[in-house]
């Protein structure tokens, strides 16, 4: 188990461990390029003010797939 602490941002290059925990930003796939559409495709991106759309999320299972096999090196 880890626990969360906020703590000054790190290089992007390098996740931040904290605790024995690594974090990955997945910010780009919500808002490329600085970009936040509330509309990717044919899917709503947001619910309400700041929650994801249970569709957007399963649109992203592939590209996250990827990062989380390339940061761990599972395959």
């Amino acid at each position: 188990m880890c626990r969360w602490q906020e703590q000054a941002p790190q290089s992007s290059a390098s996740p931040p461990a904290r605790n024995g925990c690594t974090s990955m930003d997945l910010g780009d796939f919500i808002c490329a390029r600085g970009i936040c559409p509330g509309v990717v495709g044919n899917v709503y991106v947001y619910k309400d003010d700041n929650h994801p759309t249970r569709t957007h999320v399963e649109s992203m299972i592939p590209m996250f797939e990827e990062r989380l096999l390339a940061a761990t090196g599972w395959s």
